[in-house]
């Protein structure tokens, strides 16, 4: 229905880039990643000096896993709008995500974080640093500061089941990822991480259950497919191993652990 309200309003106005963006926004919502992305192109392009699509972009890409693009995206809404909190943190939480320029993502966002001290995006930014460099102290303490500025963050929860499964605090990061799902239950990367949680438990048929919901929701990801793959080469179901590695291999026909994988399962076919 919001949809088709957009397109109505789009007939009206063709020219009006943020109602394009408010389209993309709501088919990201509903799983229609491809649609959202050429949607977020499109007003990009209506209006080059729009940067809300822009960002729109960024944040999308980042979360499918494709984190070239979304640095690229973040880094001209920065050069657009340079005293831009939000463009900074998408820029130094694409670094963050991506494994990159970590010392150039803790200066960005932590000049975003003195624009507006209350950005959680921003916060688990820096968790995030603190964690990929070893100092789990620090990033739990930032991911507690983030729960402070809104303790019904879905992304705080998701991102400290991270942080606890790093530290092999396997119940608490249970815990914390099922948190995250209840305050958020559509939110794909979330029913992934539980999934991999759980398959590290060794409760594979609950795992396997959240893998499938996490390909479902989206966004995709070779990541949903390999791990589900695991659950069905556990439970020797090779055909269905089978669909999935075929399927993370179309997303990403390079990954190296697909292609070892799916020769294995054909191997047993």
């Amino acid at each position: 229905q919001a949809i088709e309200s957009y397109k109505t309003a789009m007939t009206l106005d063709p020219g009006d880039s943020l109602c394009l963006n408010n389209l993309a926004h709501v088919y990201g919502e509903q799983g229609s990643f491809e649609e959202a992305l050429a949607t977020y192109r499109a007003s990009v392009k209506m209006d080059p000096k729009e940067n809300a699509p822009r960002l729109g972009l960024s944040n999308m890409l980042r979360d499918m896993g494709r984190f070239q693009e979304a640095v690229g995206y973040a880094k001209a809404a920065v050069k657009l709008e340079p005293g831009s909190a939000e463009a900074m943190t998408a820029l130094g939480v694409a670094w963050v995500m991506g494994g990159e320029d970590l010392k150039k993502a803790k200066s960005v966002l932590t000049k975003s974080l003195k624009l507006n001290p209350g950005q959680n995006s921003a916060l688990m930014g820096l968790a995030g640093i603190y964690k990929q460099t070893g100092k789990n102290d620090k990033a739990l303490e930032t991911y507690q500061r983030a729960l402070t500025v809104d303790p019904r963050d879905a992304s705080v929860y998701n991102n400290l089941g991270g942080l606890y499964m790093n530290m092999k605090m396997m119940d608490k990061a249970k815990s914390s990822f099922e948190r995250a799902v209840a305050l958020n239950p559509r939110q794909g990367s979330i029913r992934l991480n539980l999934g991999i949680v759980l398959a590290n438990m060794g409760l594979v048929d609950e795992a396997g259950t959240n893998f499938e919901a996490a390909i479902k929701l989206g966004p995709p990801t070779p990541l949903a497919h390999k791990n589900l793959a695991r659950v069905r080469i556990q439970q020797k179901k090779y055909k269905l191993a089978h669909k999935n590695l075929k399927a993370a291999l179309k997303l990403d026909p390079r990954d190296k652990e697909a292609s070892g994988m799916l020769e294995h399962v054909e191997d047993e076919l």
